[in-house]
């Protein structure tokens, strides 16, 4: 839970994690987040709810924080 937790923050939770026809956290965006608005109110909702997520949306949000962490 801590590396996710790291990947979110390192990622910025940058909106490409979430680019159309790739959208393995729109169902967990939608369920544990509802109402929240904008990429910082998101973030912080799918940070809370860490243990909630579900792998593909972690497996995507791992894999894009390692894609910014090779590009740095």
């Amino acid at each position: 839970m801590k590396k996710i937790l790291i990947a979110l923050c390192a990622l910025g939770f940058a909106s490409t994690a979430f680019a159309a026809g790739d959208r393995p956290c729109k169902e967990d965006m939608q369920k544990l987040c509802a109402g929240k608005k904008g990429r910082e109110e998101i973030k912080a909702c799918l940070i809370e709810n860490k243990d909630k997520i579900s792998p593909a949306c972690k497996a995507k949000i791992e894999e894009k924080a390692a894609e910014k962490k090779a590009q740095q």
